[in-house]
């Protein structure tokens, strides 16, 4: 007889053993259905290289052009009309300090500081000449910067042709009656070396020569430049110092830049001071204006003349011009310098979309000139537009790596290597070393 031993424990087991088992399925099962999903999520999922974000690649792995390990592309949201357009959250752009600001017509207040030097107005330089030929026998003029008046004699010259010239006068004077015309010759070669009527008459009424001859001052001023000292031989014509009126007027030089010249004109009023005086002031007005620009210092000289009857400003002082350009009544476009980017010939900013989102788009401007801190738009914005005016770099280098349309290009044709893309524009090209490395030289002809 057969007797049927059965242990608690087996039974335990066994309940145990079939619970796990099915466990097991149901994990399997969920796991599967959960994988699915995901392999769809990483084949959609997009990769590029933050040095270069022209490389695209559907999976993970390294740049080809320097190596780094490539990152997943964040997808904007933006579709349709705004599929270009380069979204920024809140966030972001509270931690990037990013300023937006509306575009609107201002009142144009400018001021243009320049710099210059005290000069002699050219037109009142003057130079006393000789001439005769001769030895200057005595020179009443010694120094650079003594006053002269009109007429004075600065200087007596002892010429031997002008010795000559007297005895051919008085000898055709006493053939007058018989040849007048050779009396009228001799008379007028010593009026052509400057004698006058009155000294003439006197060699005649006298029968003396005169064998020192004065030199005049053409005109009243200051004594500049000294070229001979007594004693010294000088020929017929040569200088020998030379004399401005300082008084009458006086030119004050200023050197404007370039980018100021648009902003002044003939006729405009301008404010000079002298830091050598106490910062005293003068009011003048431009009255030329360089028509080159120099090429080494890209500045153009503007003229200012003034009054300068007590000599306080003298030639070679250094001073300072102002002038102010106003136009309080007349509102213009114009926007901060700081939301432009330059980019050779081109000038573009960041233009935000409207809405509530926070997305922007690349917009080429054509600008004017520019006054204090901002630029004057000619044409590619609108009154009423929101652009970025402060962190423009930050939001255009986001958008670079986003791999999309920035001032270094973006949003152009793609190109395969491998597992690879690479994005090209019209503006930027892959340079020869880059071809090279990207993907071994295997790029072909693409």
């Amino acid at each position: 007889m057969t007797r049927r031993v059965s242990h608690p424990g087996l039974k335990y087991l066994l309940v145990l053993t079939i619970l796990i088992t099915v466990a097991g399925i149901t994990l399997n099962s969920c796991s599967s259905e959960k994988e699915e999903p995901t392999s769809a999520q990483t084949s959609a999922t997009e990769y590029t290289c933050a040095m270069h974000p022209q490389i695209r690649s559907n999976e993970p792995g390294t740049c080809p052009i320097c190596g780094m390990e490539l990152i997943p592309v964040e997808d904007n949201g933006s579709s349709g009309s705004d599929a270009m357009a380069h979204s920024l959250s809140p966030e972001a752009l509270a931690l990037a300090n990013i300023v937006i600001d509306t575009v609107k017509r201002i009142p144009i207040t400018h001021t243009i500081y320049m710099l210059g030097k005290v000069e002699p107005d050219e037109r009142l330089i003057a130079w006393a000449t000789a001439r005769v030929p001769g030895r200057l026998e005595k020179l009443y003029v010694s120094f650079t910067g003594q006053e002269v008046r009109k007429g004075q004699v600065i200087g007596l010259i002892y010429s031997p042709e002008l010795i000559s010239a007297q005895q051919e006068l008085l000898e055709a004077y006493l053939l007058k009656d018989q040849s007048p015309q050779l009396f009228e010759a001799a008379k007028q070669r010593l009026l052509l070396w400057s004698l006058t009527e009155a000294e003439i008459d006197t060699i005649l009424k006298t029968k003396k020569i005169k064998y020192y001859f004065p030199i005049v001052s053409p005109v009243s001023g200051t004594v500049l430049e000294m070229k001979v000292e007594e004693g010294d031989y000088v020929k017929e014509g040569e200088i020998i110092f030379e004399v401005a009126d300082l008084r009458s007027n006086i030119w004050v030089l200023l050197e404007a830049y370039e980018q100021d010249l648009p902003w002044l004109s003939i006729g405009q009023k301008v404010t000079i001071s002298v830091e050598g005086l106490g910062n005293k002031t003068w009011t003048g007005r431009i009255t030329y204006i360089d028509p080159f620009v120099d090429k080494a210092r890209r500045i153009a000289r503007v003229r200012v003349e003034l009054s300068n009857p007590a000599l306080e400003l003298k030639p070679g002082m250094f001073v300072r011009g102002t002038v102010t350009v106003s136009a309080s009544k007349k509102k213009i476009l114009a926007i901060p310098r700081t939301a432009v980017l330059w980019t050779g010939k081109r000038s573009i900013v960041w233009v935000k979309l409207p809405g509530e989102d926070f997305k922007f788009v690349l917009r080429e401007v054509e600008l004017g000139p520019r006054f204090g801190d901002h630029y004057i738009v000619k044409s590619g914005i609108e009154e009423g537009e929101e652009i970025v005016t402060y962190g423009v770099f930050k939001v255009d280098a986001s958008a670079q790596l986003m791999g999309m349309e920035s001032m270094m290009g973006g949003g152009g044709a793609v190109h395969h290597h491998g597992g690879h893309e690479t994005q090209t524009t019209s503006q930027s090209k892959t340079s020869p070393a880059e071809t090279m490395k990207c993907g071994a030289g295997k790029c072909g002809g693409m």
